[in-house]
């Protein structure tokens, strides 16, 4: 379970700041800090999957793009800042940063305690950052990935629930299977 611990509302700036010492994860929403609940094993290698999915896909596409495994942050707006599971950046990193500054792709798996925050609040707030085409949703209880892609009319997403079969992820350039996306352990 999610909790916010007590505190004024906080600005994305002063959060980023806070949380840089702190050990355990934490997101901030609408101002509050959301202290993220401890994650099951089929969690965190579901995690581990899409990440070496994305990574491998990248890899075989021959792009230049960065694949983050789950730690970096993605700011929203200035109260609104989240830790996707596995991410896309387009263009250069800066190694000594701890926020995706053009965050491509987004992926969530989804757990009991997140599913409700990753299937609303999230949808609408990762497709507020200009630079995301793609939030990748994985329910490894369901053995399912819904994929939401932005539209050519950039204020419209597009949904797909997928079982097997191949996503294509464009931007990039490169499809993955969600096979892969969900992991042999799934």
């Amino acid at each position: 379970m999610m909790v916010a611990l007590p505190k004024a509302k906080w600005t994305a700036s002063q959060f980023l700041d806070w949380s840089a010492g702190q050990s355990e994860r934490y997101e901030l929403e609408g101002g509050l800090i959301i202290e993220m609940a401890s994650e099951q094993a089929k969690h965190a290698l579901a995690k581990h999957a899409a990440a070496k999915a994305l990574e491998n896909g990248v890899q075989a596409s021959g792009l230049d793009w960065t694949v983050f495994p789950d730690g970096m942050s993605v700011v929203v707006d200035d109260g609104h800042v989240r830790l996707p599971d596995a991410a896309i950046q387009c263009g250069p990193v800066d190694l000594e940063a701890v926020v995706l500054d053009n965050p491509v792709v987004l992926v969530e798996v989804v757990s009991p305690s997140s599913v409700n925050r990753d299937e609303t609040y999230k949808l609408i707030e990762y497709f507020q950052v200009p630079s995301v085409e793609h939030y990748l949703m994985i329910s490894p209880d369901q053995q399912l990935v819904v994929h939401f892609k932005r539209a050519a009319d950039r204020k419209k997403v597009e949904t797909q629930f997928l079982k097997d079969g191949m996503i294509e992820l464009a931007p990039p350039g490169f499809s993955v299977s969600v096979k892969d996306l969900m992991g042999s352990r799934s």
